[in-house]
């Protein structure tokens, strides 16, 4: 599977604290030792995740995550017809409908 780039502070920060499993590693500039960095460092040693310091990275931490699929309006409607909701039905049909 392929990987993607994450770049800035508070878009890793986000993936740590609700999907740590798809960040393969995150790179942050060698000479970047301020409190945010610190803060992140520990957050993703804590989740396990791989941590390395490099000179081509400048300022913000880069995140290296799995891909992940893009879903459309045809997966919701299909979700939301495996749950039998009929309100949700009607809810997904008018967006649908208005787009």
């Amino acid at each position: 599977m392929t990987e993607e780039k994450v770049e800035g502070f508070y878009p890793i920060e986000i993936l740590i604290a609700k999907k740590p499993e798809i960040i393969k590693r995150i790179m942050f500039p060698k000479n970047r030792t301020d409190d945010r960095a610190s803060n992140i460092i520990n957050l993703a040693e804590n989740a396990g995740i791989s941590i390395e310091l490099s000179q081509s990275v400048k300022q913000n931490p880069i995140a290296f995550v799995v891909q992940q699929k893009e879903r459309g309006l045809g997966e919701l409607k299909k979700y939301i017809q495996k749950k039998n909701n009929r309100t949700a039905t009607q809810i997904a049909r008018s967006v649908v409908c208005t787009h």
